[in-house]
């Protein structure tokens, strides 16, 4: 059973994925609600990433009673990425 559980989550992520979404899966007791920079650097260290925060549009956290179970940071992209965008048009005629 625990197979396909993992079949039908790797599924729904990859479905998610190119349709520009996010999948959240929580139990009824768990719900979600704005959150903060000290959330974030409150699981901070779980993350693969830098431990960074960077510059947030918003912060939102996955709790259950008081206990934080998630944070999700939507951030700005680098500003090096419209650079990277205008020169690619440039490079590919090349």
């Amino acid at each position: 059973m625990i197979f396909y559980g993992k079949l039908v989550a790797f599924n729904l992520q990859k479905l998610a994925r190119q349709m520009g979404k996010v999948v959240l899966a929580a139990s009824p007791r768990m719900h979600i609600e704005e959150g903060t920079p000290a959330d974030y650097k409150a699981l901070s260290h779980f993350h693969y990433r830098s431990s960074r925060l960077p510059p947030p549009r918003k912060i939102f956290k996955l709790k259950r009673k008081d206990e934080l179970y998630g944070v999700i940071v939507y951030s700005y992209p680098p500003p090096t990425i419209f650079r990277r965008k205008a020169l690619k048009g440039s490079l590919s005629q090349l």
